[in-house]
């Protein structure tokens, strides 16, 4: 895969889903504003966010020790 600039000069390789995916675009000086006002949107909105983070990241890491880790290293937690 070649390397391509993408968005702000950040360079990425290119990448395709696997499922569908849905993408949403807000406002965030609008969502900042609105968190500010609203202290429990500010904890639901970081509580989603966070939670969806963490599953990524560790299914992410489920994949990598799939491929590069050493056979019989042991449970994922």
């Amino acid at each position: 895969m070649v390397a391509r600039t993408g968005v702000f000069g950040a360079r990425h390789l290119g990448a395709e889903a696997t499922s569908p995916v849905r993408a949403y675009e807000f406002d965030a000086a609008a969502v900042r504003e609105l968190c500010a006002k609203h202290p429990r949107l500010d904890h639901e909105l970081s509580t989603y966010v966070s939670g969806v983070l963490a599953r990524r990241l560790r299914s992410a890491r489920v994949r990598l020790l799939d491929l590069y880790a050493p056979h019989g290293a042991g449970e994922v937690p």
